[in-house]
């Protein structure tokens, strides 16, 4: 009767030890992950979102953008870690931070300041450009309307990508708008007649031309506004180096000719990109 009971006092004794053994390996195991995770954020790795931009921002992590900042970071001995994200997510992230140190890429501080979706106060601004954003409008082939008509009747009818506040930033707030999901979208519905103009970036529409829907007619286009699109750090003690990194080296690469070489494998110059803007037409 003893040795039972003596065994039962026991395991009862042990019991709440061997919870409490358990409870500070997973605090230990907690830490240390805290610690690694914490760490992780302190090594020269700059975390980039970008929405995908064939050409440019490849979600096998080539094209323009991506090839700039490797060139801008690397020999500075700062890693690229690439995501691709829809841009209502990437800037949900820039802002956080948590996972993001710069999204690609968007208009100045002085265009963004009219955007809804951005809080400046988190965003740092670059001196220098990344590219050039040509806004164009879409009309279809029958239509006579010019960009000049079509702003000044706000009964015409718009469309362009979710994300892409044109109302605000080209003064179609009184426009009847269709957000899309894709651009062949846009397409589609003036195809169909449903719209009077499809707006979308230069770059965005290049791609799309080669789309069975964009093959069916001979649209015609008009370039509406030209903004600069920078590269947006998030703004912390860390986001501000990686910033100041950025400018300095695109700084000597544009001294040295390896800017200019390295959008010329692009097809594209970079000269162009420090070009001046051009305001929507009123």
């Amino acid at each position: 009767m003893y040795t039972v009971i003596s065994k039962q006092l026991t395991k009862a004794l042990l019991a709440p030890r061997l919870l409490q053994a358990m409870l500070l390996s997973l605090l230990m195991a907690a830490s240390a992950w805290v610690l690694a995770h914490d760490s992780s954020k302190q090594k020269d790795t700059l975390y980039v979102v970008s929405e995908r931009w064939p050409g440019y921002s490849n979600a096998d992590g080539s094209g323009l953008y991506f090839e700039l900042l490797k060139a801008v970071f690397e020999p500075a001995g700062v890693a690229v870690n690439i995501r691709i994200h829809p841009i209502l997510r990437g800037i949900a992230s820039l802002h956080s931070g948590e996972h993001a140190d710069v999204m690609l890429a968007d208009w100045g501080r002085q265009h963004l300041a009219k955007s809804p979706q951005y809080q400046l106060e988190r965003i740092i601004f670059p001196h220098y450009p990344i590219f050039v954003e040509y806004v164009e409008a879409v009309f279809a082939p029958e239509s006579t309307l010019s960009w000049q008509q079509l702003k000044a009747d706000s009964s015409k009818r718009l469309a362009w990508l979710r994300g892409y506040n044109y109302d605000i930033h080209l003064g179609l707030e009184q426009h009847p708008v269709t957000l899309l999901n894709s651009g062949e979208q846009g397409f589609k519905m003036l195809i169909k007649g449903k719209i009077d103009c499809y707006l979308n970036d230069r770059s965005d529409l290049d791609v799309l031309v080669d789309t069975d829907v964009a093959k069916a007619v001979a649209w015609r286009k008009e370039l509406v506004a030209t903004r600069k699109l920078y590269p947006l750090f998030h703004n912390d003690p860390r986001g501000q180096r990686f910033s100041d990194i950025y400018d300095r080296r695109m700084a000597a690469m544009q001294k040295s000719g390896e800017l200019q070489r390295l959008y010329q494998r692009f097809g594209k110059d970079y000269q162009q990109v420090l070009a001046d803007e051009i305001d929507p037409v009123n």
